[in-house]
């Protein structure tokens, strides 16, 4: 069996591209990591000629977008016990989980500062 498509693990709350799968030999490897799907993420197959043009992982997430709709934020901020925000990476806090502390989406918090859990509000 010839590769005829590349495949799209994505957040559905998100709409963010999480893992992009391929095999450029054939198909027979991809379905495989279907049944490694987490809660909340979902599976798209892209024609392999479509992908063609992509020359980023951008390329892919513009792609996807026109089918599944714009992607949200994925910025997130890892919080301690204390509350203080040790760091930021990209994540879903529904998926995900970070050893350092609790995932909260957040659009302005910076590392450092005392998240306030009442009010969502540094």
């Amino acid at each position: 069996m010839a590769a005829t498509k590349i495949s799209v693990v994505y957040s559905v709350t998100q709409n963010v591209v999480r893992t992009i799968i391929s095999n450029p030999v054939d198909d027979s490897h991809i379905d495989l990591h279907k049944q490694n799907l987490q809660p909340n993420e979902a599976w798209l197959d892209i024609p392999l000629e479509a992908s063609r043009n992509f020359k980023s992982v951008n390329d892919v997430q513009s792609y996807v977008a026109g089918i599944i709709g714009p992607p949200s934020s994925d910025r997130c901020l890892v919080v301690a016990g204390d509350d203080t925000v040790l760091a930021i990476i990209k994540a879903d806090p529904i998926i995900d989980d970070h050893p350092a502390g609790v995932l909260i989406q957040d659009e302005s918090a910076d590392v450092g500062i005392k998240y306030d859990f009442t009010g969502g509000q540094p």
